[in-house]
């Protein structure tokens, strides 16, 4: 009887042990995770910045109101694969030296709303 309770009694402690072990593992790594989320708080401005500096290539998209007639061409349509249509036109020099200045003022903007 005794080797028996002897037994459940050491077992019992090595699962106490165990379940305080894995406990404390998990608290440490959820300390260290939220510490390392909170370390550096000026990633998101730092690429904000980086995607206002760097040249990117707009994309304008237009939309116009359907007639009556329009809509109901467009609801008895058998339904096919939607198509899109992307119509491009090449920028004269004044119109980039104009994207470029207005990119530069973005950029300006943002470098002084992360300072702030």
């Amino acid at each position: 009887m005794k080797t028996l309770n002897l037994d459940q009694s050491q077992t019992q402690t090595q699962t106490e042990t165990q379940s305080k072990l894995i406990l404390g593992v998990a608290l440490l790594t959820a300390a260290i995770a939220i510490s390392l989320a909170f370390q550096h708080p000026g990633n998101a401005k730092t690429a904000a910045i980086a995607v206002a500096e760097s040249p990117v290539q707009q994309v304008v998209i237009e939309g116009k109101r359907m007639t009556a007639e329009e809509k109901l061409a467009y609801d008895l349509a058998p339904e096919e694969i939607a198509r899109v249509e992307i119509v491009g036109k090449r920028l004269t020099a004044e119109e980039k030296l104009a994207m470029n200045a207005e990119d530069r003022l973005i950029a300006k903007h943002a470098a002084m709303c992360s300072k702030a």
